[in-house]
């Protein structure tokens, strides 16, 4: 079995090296690679690799963020923190991501390789005892390291769901919490524990933040009132993901001779790529090898609350044997009860979701209004 593999790291160089240092092996196949936080958080979530290795260190934030938004987005994703820091702060940034061990970069292939499989297989390489004396480290109610005295009490509680080893999604649940809440107390943790930097201070120039999420509910609607009716939320891609495995039918869109071709489509969302079935003919034809759109949505009436979901990327036919068996275990039901004997991936370059309030008025309107009635043909 080939284990998938993704490479965040900032020096090409060093990225090049461990890449040649996989692909020694034919059981591992790099699928990605980039160098910055901003690229990994647009790239994880669509491959949802089987191994990611994580540099700790970014110029645009913390591998560590990284790390916990992957396996928020891809459950079934393991990591491996990539650090030429010493091994007790290495320790330390991989508890916080809850990645499976980590990698000194003086590694050689070897032991890189087989750290991989090991992780690959399910295996923590990280040695307990140790493990949890951090963890009860940060839960003494008088710390002696200072960063850890500077957390918030708001903050000690996500804290103490990263000890617990819980995704910022299950924290989320656990504290009653947005995960942008969640997302903006883990960064402000990873500042004061010397992990990470202020995200207002980025390349050397000052950028404003939004303070709203670090505000208190109540705090937040006294400062500034938002009309919510009109608000469009853009939607990180695991988000974006979660919402298309909600809503199997979706449109693909493609081009035959020429001209634009819309068709209704029963999809399954797989680690992160969008998988369909279809017969021999031209959607086959047209989708196969070649850029397409897919677009999902949803709706409902009560809320208001309407979202939209779209990709783009490249549509291949699963032919590989190995593929081919694993997607006959996906629930993916044809549009057209006729045979549907192929099956194509989607695999995307771009996944953009919005969510967005319908305002009142217009719901009202669709409450009240007839369905629309068909022609009678008198006889």
């Amino acid at each position: 079995m080939t284990i998938r593999v993704f490479l965040l790291d900032d020096h090409d160089i060093v990225r090049r090296g461990v890449r040649e240092l996989l692909e020694s092996d034919r059981r591992l196949h790099v699928v990605g690679e980039c160098g910055t936080a901003t690229a990994a958080r647009r790239l994880l979530p669509a491959l949802c690799p089987d191994v990611a290795v994580i540099d700790v260190r970014l110029p645009d934030g913390s591998g560590v963020e990284v790390c916990r938004e992957l396996r928020s987005a891809c459950p079934g994703s393991r990591a491996l923190i990539l650090t030429s820091v010493d091994e007790e702060e290495a320790l330390t940034a991989a508890v916080l991501a809850g990645a499976s061990g980590y990698l000194l970069k003086d590694i050689r292939a070897i032991g890189l390789n087989e750290a991989v499989h090991a992780v690959a297989a399910g295996d923590v390489l990280l040695t307990p005892l140790r493990v949890q004396e951090v963890r009860r480290e940060w839960g003494d109610p008088f710390p002696q390291d200072r960063g850890l005295a500077r957390l918030t009490g708001a903050e000690r509680l996500v804290l103490g769901g990263i000890a617990r080893g819980l995704t910022n999604t299950e924290i989320s649940t656990h504290l009653s919490l947005t995960e942008e809440e969640v997302r903006d107390r883990v960064s402000a943790i990873l500042v004061k524990l010397g992990h990470s930097v202020p995200r207002t201070v980025i390349g050397g120039h000052q950028r404003p933040r939004d303070l709203r999420p670090l505000l208190s509910r109540g705090q937040a609607e006294q400062a500034e009132p938002m009309d919510i009716e009109h608000k469009t939320e853009h939607l990180p891609v695991y988000q974006s993901l979660q919402l298309l495995r909600t809503a199997p039918v979706g449109r693909l869109a493609v081009v035959i001779d020429g001209e634009p071709a819309i068709f209704p489509v029963n999809h399954v969302v797989d680690r992160g790529t969008i998988v369909f079935r279809t017969g021999a003919g031209m959607k086959l034809a047209a989708a196969t090898g070649t850029m397409v759109a897919y677009e999902a949505d949803g709706y409902d009436l009560q809320t208001g609350i309407a979202w939209s979901v779209v990709v783009t990327g490249k549509a291949r036919q699963v032919r590989a044997l190995h593929e081919v068996l694993d997607a006959m275990d996906l629930p993916v039901t044809p549009w057209e009860g006729n045979s549907k004997p192929h099956v194509v991936r989607i695999e995307p370059t771009t996944i953009t979701g919005r969510r967005f309030h319908i305002p009142a008025a217009v719901r009202e309107a669709s409450r009240q209004s007839p369905p629309s009635a068909e022609p009678s043909h008198q006889p």
